[in-house]
């Protein structure tokens, strides 16, 4: 019985962690940022844009995300997806 709780709980934990994914662009240019912070606002992890603006990050349902550059308004985007998603980000210049 103990057994079983426990699977139940590893294959509802594992279940809900998703990837999210996507690129960030300047909103008037089109051009694509690099080295944009990513940010899990639940737990404070993150990855940063690569060369060609792509991001790709393994958090856990419901998704909280912060994107943030140097000379740019941050952008905080709430998604309640269960499934790996792709986003597409444009930051405009602050």
């Amino acid at each position: 019985m103990i057994f079983l709780f426990y699977t139940l709980v590893f294959i509802t934990s594992t279940s809900a962690q998703i990837t999210v994914s996507g690129l960030v662009k300047d909103s008037l240019s089109g051009e694509r940022l690099i080295g944009v912070h990513v940010i899990d606002l639940k737990d404070k992890g993150g990855v940063v844009s690569d060369v060609n603006g792509y991001y790709n990050i393994k958090t856990i349902a419901p998704v909280c995300l912060m994107f943030s550059y140097i000379g740019y308004d941050s952008v905080v985007l709430n998604l309640k997806t269960l499934t790996d998603t792709i986003i597409m980000v444009n930051l405009s210049a602050g």
